[in-house]
C-alpha cells in the first residue's frame, strides 16, 4: 500500500506518494519551463538534485517562475 504524505505546494495542501521527488512533482504539474526555481522549506533546490530529493511530510515547496523585462 502506498502511504501518502501531506505537503504544501505553492501555498496549497497536496497529498503525494511516499517516495515522491521534486522531479516527480514537476512532471505531475507539467512544469517544463526552464525559467523557474524550486524552493523547499525556504532553501533553493539545485536542478541536478531534483531526482534525488525526496519530499517529506509537511514540506513546503514553491515553484517560483522567473520573469525579466522592463
Amino acid at each position: 500500500m502506498d502511504k501518502r504524505k501531506e505537503i504544501m505546494l505553492n501555498g496549497f495542501k497536496q497529498q503525494v506518494s511516499n517516495q515522491t521527488t521534486i522531479s516527480d512533482l514537476l512532471s505531475l504539474h507539467n512544469e517544463i519551463d526552464n525559467y523557474f526555481i524550486v524552493i523547499r522549506n525556504g532553501d533553493y533546490v539545485f536542478p541536478h538534485s531534483y531526482s534525488s530529493t525526496v519530499i517529506n511530510e509537511g514540506d513546503k515547496i514553491e515553484f517560483v517562475k522567473l520573469y525579466s523585462g522592463g
